[in-house]
């Protein structure tokens, strides 16, 4: 409905947009662009219906603005690769803050035309409400080298009936060849000029209540993995009476309901206070790229940090927090805690069976940590302390 084009120092301030056949407000090749206090209404079942969607634009604040929209209420993107590359420059500092989105089908989109990459965007201090997807990134292969994101932050967000709180897929199916096998293939493919990256996400300070399908899917290429996602006190909750749905646009991707967070093809994946609760399973659920040693998957333990670690089998493990060590299975019950200074405080529970409590003191101990909980899980010691001595090498 609103299209600007090679536009600078533009105030879209107080207006109300109303059931577009297409995207509502629309700003390309600009800069400096404001839109205060809008709000952007449309039909819930109509597709195409974005609420704003600046491509290739820089200096970008979309703030105090609600949308109700039957698609993407807020889609950030730079062009696909068949445009010429002066006019698909990467979209940069762009802030969203302070805006309501509600009935739509997304609530904040990176992509998927994104083939000159997004740089420096934050959104926070936001409320998504009865959202298919909350905060969702979406690329496939066709998007070109350029298409990586950068210095991505989303931080201070509620979420409440949303389906799924975080997607990234890499294999989203739009365009004519979308499901075709070479979009949505699997399997590695030869790195080219067509494949997209991904750079560091961050989720900070976000809590999604009542959510229905599952806590996260987040699925890389297998040949150009996502590089880093960062979880920092997130909190997520389900709806006891949620129904199944698919959780994200791709192939082969079935409906599930009250899943935790499904990872796929991430070099580093990092969690500082999170917790899930009341899904069914384990909150971390791992695929293929993990049980390879050069995925170099890392949980990173902070102050005051909580862990949630799923286990393979009916064994509990003690996961060790060293930055170096490759990535172990753990208890879906087992809660690491606690990073003092000085040493380190694990504590295992495993419910329903034996517990054992482990204190383990100074970072070099942590493999005979493991070693003795182990032990202590196979002979089933309940509720047992053991201390080791760094001068004795003695527990």
């Amino acid at each position: 409905m609103i299209f600007l084009t090679e536009c600078s120092r533009i105030a879209l301030a107080g207006i109300t947009v109303r059931n577009s056949p297409a995207w509502n407000i629309h700003p390309v090749l600009s800069d400096h662009v404001d839109a205060l206090r809008l709000r952007i209404e449309g039909p819930k079942n109509l597709h195409n219906t974005d609420g704003m969607d600046p491509e290739s634009c820089s200096f970008v604040r979309i703030l105090g603005c609600e949308f109700s929209v039957g698609d993407d209420c807020i889609a950030i993107k730079s062009g696909k690769l068949t445009i010429d590359k002066a006019l698909r420059p990467a979209i940069h500092d762009v802030l969203v803050a302070h805006c309501l989105m509600h009935d739509g089908h997304e609530a904040v989109v990176l992509g998927s035309e994104a083939a000159g990459g997004i740089k420096d965007l934050t959104v926070r201090d936001c409320d998504f409400r009865k959202i298919d997807r909350g905060l969702r990134v979406k690329t496939r292969r066709g998007r070109g080298k350029d298409a990586v994101n950068e210095g991505i932050l989303f931080t201070n967000i509620r979420m409440e009936h949303v389906l799924t709180p975080f997607v990234v897929n890499a294999f989203y199916f739009c365009d004519r060849d979308g499901k075709t096998d070479y979009v949505q293939s699997r399997d590695p493919l030869s790195v080219d000029e067509r494949t997209p990256g991904f750079g560091p996400l961050e989720f900070r300070d976000i809590a999604a209540t009542n959510c229905a399908a599952a806590a996260g899917y987040i699925t890389g290429l297998p040949e150009r993995k996502i590089s880093e996602l960062v979880f920092s006190d997130v909190r997520i909750s389900f709806d006891p009476d949620a129904e199944p749905s698919v959780p994200a646009m791709a192939s082969g991707v079935e409906p599930m309901v009250r899943q935790g967070i499904t990872a796929q093809n991430v070099e580093r994946l990092v969690f500082h206070d999170v917790d899930i609760e009341g899904q069914e399973g384990d909150e971390l659920q791992l695929d293929n790229g993990y049980r390879r040693r050069r995925d170099r998957l890392r949980l990173r333990h902070h102050r005051a940090a909580r862990v949630l670690v799923p286990v393979r089998g009916a064994g509990a493990l003690c996961l060790p927090l060293c930055d170096g060590w490759p990535f172990l299975h753990a208890d879906p019950y087992a809660r690491c805690l606690h990073r003092r200074h000085g040493r380190r405080h694990h504590r295992l529970h495993h419910l329903g069976r034996a517990a054992a409590r482990l204190e383990v003191v100074h970072d070099r101990s942590a493999r005979c940590g493991l070693l003795l909980c182990l032990l202590l899980r196979v002979l089933q010691v309940p509720y047992g302390e053991a201390h080791h001595d760094r001068c004795t090498g003695r527990f």
